[in-house]
């Protein structure tokens, strides 16, 4: 309204719709075109960015849990959660949800030793973990995924093989030494089935986008055999056909039986991914929700503000 000219980037597409008077879409490194905002809507918009039509929602097939992988029992870190009691069971999505500062976050990182807890105990299939770490967790099959992918997942510098066999470098070692080859040959299929765009093998991670960066964690997660996932906003500020990828990622692992714990501020996302939602507030669990596919965001919005509790 002052005369400012702003060039605004963003894969929020609601913002966009909301405040551009123009559009530019690009793809690839090349412009597709740049477009009014009046003759946009968010569908077309999409299909602009994707170059394809993509499907209308995450398609799912929902199946009863197996047992019990990972327990927490009355967690407390002493400042930002107490009193937690959590679990996952084999086959299952269940989503954490809170506003910054609830605990949800802290309680996701203490699962895998990377806040030290004060009170309570982790069991991993019925054993205790008395003093969690990462390499132990790592060591016992848990695989955690970071929302600061680039200072706390990834090695940059290092190739895509490289990252991913980080988590398990005895896969590929002999006599102390890496098999080039072997971790060549290992890690090629994942490229395929995960759908990872690289300029060449050995690419380094660091130039990749996004979407693609988030994937390689992914695959690190397939070649450590890890049966449980930790994962924090794992579609955070990617464009919306990777989003899509990941979330149909997460629900083939979950239908190989992966446990998976999982922490999105997407309200979303954890309506179609999660079999249940663990709401935080003030440190604890404030409502549980059986079916969230039956929810809405906003009722889910209204929660994490401290509204009534859920009736689902």
């Amino acid at each position: 309204a002052r005369g400012v000219a702003i060039l605004y980037i963003s894969h929020h597409l609601d913002e966009v719709l909301t405040i551009a008077r123009r559009i530019t879409v690009l793809r690839n490194g090349k412009c597709v075109g740049t477009f009014e905002r009046e003759n946009l809507d968010k569908e077309t918009l999409v299909e602009k960015m994707a170059g394809h039509a993509l499907s209308k929602e995450t398609k799912r097939v929902r199946r009863s849990p197996g047992a019990t992988i990972l327990e927490g029992k009355d967690l407390s870190d002493g400042t930002s959660f107490s009193g937690v009691t959590i679990s996952v069971r084999e086959a299952e999505i269940v989503g954490l949800l809170g506003v910054t500062g609830s605990g949800a976050q802290e309680v996701l990182r203490a699962l895998f030793g990377l806040r030290p807890l004060r009170k309570g105990t982790i069991f991993l299939r019925g054993t205790p973990c008395r003093y969690p770490s990462p390499s132990q967790m790592v060591a016992r099959g848990v695989f955690f995924m970071p929302e600061e992918m680039r200072r706390e997942g990834l090695v940059l510098p290092l190739s895509y093989p490289k990252n991913v066999t980080l988590a398990r470098l005895y896969k590929v070692t002999r006599y102390g030494s890496i098999r080039l080859k072997k971790e060549e040959k290992t890690t090629e299929p994942y490229i395929r089935a995960l759908n990872i765009r690289l300029p060449h093998l050995h690419a380094e991670v660091g130039i990749l986008s996004g979407g693609n960066q988030r994937k390689v964690l992914l695959a690190r997660a397939l070649f450590s055999d890890a049966t449980i996932w930790l994962l924090e906003n794992p579609t955070q500020g990617i464009d919306v056909e990777a989003r899509q990828e990941v979330q149909k990622l997460l629900l083939e692992a979950r239908e190989m039986g992966k446990g998976i714990l999982l922490f999105s501020s997407d309200l979303d996302e954890l309506t179609v991914l999660a079999d249940r939602i663990l709401v935080f507030r003030n440190g604890r669990v404030n409502t549980e929700i059986h079916e969230p596919w039956q929810t809405t965001p906003r009722h889910l919005l209204g929660l994490m503000l401290g509204g009534a509790k859920s009736e689902y």
